[in-house]
């Protein structure tokens, strides 16, 4: 049965009590080195008090009172924005960072026909809610967690519909809670220096389907 992966999207989505979104403007990202004036699309830009957006030729940036997040585009690499997120937490030092996500959103896809034997064959049970759903067109989903390397994975997998297509979207998530103030920012960094074992990790999962 033959599978189709693909990886739809990766970002980094850090949590803190504050982080002041009129810092970040384009100047302020030239200045400090992490993008440049001629990868800056402006017509996609927007700057308010709460809520900034910034979108480049390598990545997108998203950053409210409470949350910042960063995702590649076109052909970048999740890995280019890891010495981007990293000068970002070193150049803000007094923002109290409350959590970190990292994240890979997969998709796995049969012909549609398969689809609803493939979930039913991977993820049913002998349960009474299964028994309900013993249907030829039931589609079935599973959600996991563990610890791993100090964070908590959440993996979430589920039937989709788009664009009259059916699927499996397989959503990683990397996720820490900070616990103390004052190691915070050492242990963002830490975590955003390991990111590739989060990716091998997603990877290797992946490969069960």
């Amino acid at each position: 049965m033959a599978i189709l992966k693909e990886i739809k999207s990766e970002n980094i989505v850090i949590l803190a009590q504050n982080f002041n979104p009129s810092i970040f403007s384009t100047h302020w990202l030239v200045k400090n080195s992490l993008s440049i004036d001629d990868d800056i699309i402006n017509e996609r830009t927007i700057i308010n008090p709460s809520y900034v957006r910034i979108n480049t030729k390598q990545f997108n940036l998203v950053v409210t009172l409470d949350q910042l997040q960063i995702a590649p585009v076109s052909n970048t690499d999740l890995g280019d924005l890891i010495p981007v997120v990293k000068r970002i937490v070193e150049k803000l030092t007094e923002i109290p960072y409350k959590a970190i996500g990292i994240n890979f959103i997969w998709s796995a896809s049969h012909d549609s026909d398969l689809l609803p034997k493939f979930s039913r064959e991977s993820f049913s049970n002998n349960s009474k809610l299964a028994e309900r759903f013993k249907t030829d067109d039931s589609c079935f989903g599973i959600y996991m967690s563990k610890d791993i390397k100090n964070l908590r994975l959440k993996l979430d997998v589920k039937p989709t519909i788009e664009n009259d297509v059916e699927s499996m979207t397989i959503a990683f998530n990397y996720h820490k809670d900070f616990k103390n103030n004052d190691t915070a920012q050492i242990e963002l960094i830490e975590i955003l220096d390991s990111w590739k074992f989060y990716q091998n990790d997603s990877i290797e999962t992946i490969s069960l389907f």
